[in-house]
C-alpha cells in the first residue's frame, strides 16, 4: 500500500489547532478531522493517511498493511477568535483525555492482550493535552465489498476553579465533552484467474485448469473475489477479458504459456496484432477499471519465462512493483512494500515427477499451487512460504516429460509480503503504533508500541 501518513506532530502546524493571519476564523480542518472551541479550548479529533483518505468516497483499502494515524488534541484558542471570550467564568482552566476509542468496519481496534498496548489516554490536566498511534490493518480480515467507517471518538474533560478557601483550598468543577470522526472506507480485495486452455483438452490445458480451481478456492478462502466465476471459465477469457481483469485486480493469478515477452492464455503463440505483453500489460495497470483501484498487492504467474530477461525486473514492473531496498534496521527506503510478483525463468512444465524419477523428486504443478496457497492462508509470507516448499523439495520441473531439471520461484518485490494477518505481525488483524513522531504518550505514559 502507499504509505502517506500524517502525523500527529505535523497535523500541529497544518492549521489544526490553529489559524492563519493571527485572528478571525479557524482554518477549516483537513479532511479526516473535527474540530470545536469549547470553554475556551479548542478540540480536535483526526484520522490521517492517505491509505484511508482519498479523492474518491469511500477510499478503497487492499492489502495486509493498511496504515493510518489517530489523534486527540485540546489547544488554546487564538485571541480575536470571534466569539471568543477568554476571561469566561467557565471556561476550561486544564483538560485531559479519558476515553479514545478506534473501530474498523465495526470492530473495536486493539492488540491482544499482552502484545505492546499503546499507553492509556492522559490520567493528568494539561492545559494543551495531545494523543495520538499510529495503526496497520489488513483488508482481508474482511469481505470483498466490505464498506463503513473508520470512527474514533475521544472523551475529553476539562476543570474551570470556582472559588477558593482562604486562598489556599481551591474549588473546581469538572465537565466532558465528546467528539467523533468519522472517515468511510471499502474493502477492494479483487483476485484475477487466468489458465490456459492452448491447446484444448491437452494435458497442460488440464493441468491450468486444476490449480486454477486450487488458487480460485483459497483465494476465496481469503476474503477476495475470484474471478471468473466458475473457475473454469478463466481457460476461456478473450483478450479484451483479460484487459479487464489486469485493470481492476489486486491479485492475479495465471497458470499460462508464456515467454520472455509475455503471457498467452487463449491464444497461439505466434505474435498478435495485441498481446498480453509487459509493455502491454503495464499500459493496462496504469489505466485501471475502476479508475481508483488500488495497486497490485500479489501477482503469480506459473508460465514458462515469466522473470524475462532481467531476473524479473520488467515483467514485475509491469505490475507496477519494484525490489525493496532495505535502509537503517531493515527499514523499507525505497520499492513495493508488502507487494511480491512471483514467476519463473526458463521453461515451467505442469506434470510431474516422470516415470523414471521417485515420487516427490519433482512436484506435480498442483501439488506446489495447493500448497503453496495453503501457506499463504495459513499467514505465511510469500518468502516464507517459497523457501519452505524449496527446503522440502516440492518443486516444479522444468522442460518435458523426460527432464529431471527443476524450476525454482523467483520472488520479486518484498519477500515479506503475505495476504493474511498484518504485514509485519504475527496472525493479528490490527497493530497500534505509537512512536514518538505520532506525538503518543505523555510524560506519564512515555510512547511505545510494536513496530
Amino acid at each position: 500500500m502507499r504509505v502517506g501518513w500524517i502525523v500527529a506532530a505535523s497535523l500541529l502546524g497544518a492549521g489544526l489547532f490553529g489559524q492563519t493571519g493571527g485572528g478571525g476564523s479557524p482554518d477549516p480542518p483537513p479532511p479526516g478531522a473535527v474540530t470545536l472551541d469549547h470553554k475556551g479550548k479548542r478540540l480536535s479529533v483526526s484520522v490521517s493517511g492517505e491509505d484511508v483518505l482519498s479523492s474518491h468516497s469511500p477510499t478503497l483499502v487492499s492489502g495486509t498493511s493498511v496504515e493510518f494515524g489517530v489523534h486527540a488534541g485540546a489547544g488554546e484558542i487564538p485571541m480575536g477568535t470571534p466569539g471568543y471570550d477568554p476571561f469566561a467564568i467557565d471556561n476550561w482552566a486544564g483538560v485531559r483525555i479519558v476515553e479514545f476509542e478506534l473501530k474498523i468496519l465495526g470492530e473495536e481496534a486493539g492488540n491482544p492482550s499482552g502484545e505492546n498496548d499503546p499507553p492509556m489516554p492522559q490520567v493528568s490536566y494539561e492545559p494543551t493535552p495531545t494523543y495520538g498511534y499510529g495503526v496497520r490493518f489488513s483488508s482481508t480480515h474482511f469481505p470483498d465489498n466490505t464498506q463503513g467507517k473508520i470512527r474514533l471518538r475521544a472523551k475529553f474533560e476539562g476543570y474551570w476553579l470556582v472559588s477558593y478557601d482562604g486562598g489556599v483550598t481551591y474549588v473546581q468543577e469538572t465537565s466532558t465533552k465528546e467528539l467523533v470522526v468519522e472517515v468511510d472506507i471499502k474493502v477492494y480485495n479483487k483476485a484475477g484467474l487466468v489458465a490456459t486452455a492452448v491447446p484444448p483438452g491437452s494435458p497442460e490445458s488440464s493441468k491450468a485448469k486444476e490449480c486454477i480451481n486450487i488458487a480460485g478456492g483459497a483465494l476465496e478462502g481469503m476474503n477476495h473475489t475470484a474471478e471468473p466465476k466458475p473457475f473454469d471459465d478463466s481457460q476461456s477469457v478473450s483478450l479484451s477479458q483479460l484487459t479487464e481483469l489486469i485493470r481492476k485486480s489486486t491479485v492475479l493469478v495465471g497458470i499460462t504459456h508464456g515467454d520472455q515477452r509475455g503471457v498467452y492464455p487463449s491464444v497461439a503463440m505466434q505474435p498478435q496484432p495485441l498481446e498480453a505483453t509487459w509493455s502491454n500489460i503495464k499500459d493496462w495497470v496504469l489505466d485501471p477499471n475502476p479508475a481508483n483501484a488500488p495497486p497490485y498487492n500479489l501477482v503469480v504467474l506459473m508460465a514458462c519465462d515469466t522473470t524475462g530477461r532481467d531476473s524479473g525486473r520488467t515483467p514485475a514492473a509491469a505490475f507496477e512493483i519494484a525490489n525493496v531496498v532495505l535502509g537503517p534496521g531493515g527499514s523499507i527506503t525505497s520499492g513495493s512494500k508488502n507487494r511480491a510478483y512471483v514467476g519463473w525463468s526458463f521453461s515451467l512444465f505442469a506434470h510431474g515427477p516422470p516415470p523414471a524419477l521417485n515420487p516427490g523428486d519433482i512436484t506435480d504443478l498442483a501439488i506446489w499451487a495447493e500448497k503453496f496457497f495453503s501457506d499463504l492462508t495459513a499467514g505465511k509470507t510469500v518468502g516464507k512460504v517459497i523457501g519452505d516448499l524449496i527446503s522440502a523439495g516440492v518443486i516444479p520441473r522444468a522442460g518435458q516429460y523426460e527432464s529431471i531439471s527443476r524450476a525454482y520461484p523467483r520472488i520479486v518485490g518484498d519477500g515479506n509480503m503475505k495476504l493474511m494477518g498484518v504485514y509485519g505481525g504475527t496472525g493479528t488483524q490490527w497493530i497500534l503504533i505509537n512512536p514518538p513522531s505520532f506525538g503518543g504518550g505523555t510524560p506519564n505514559n512515555p510512547p511505545g508500541g510494536s513496530q
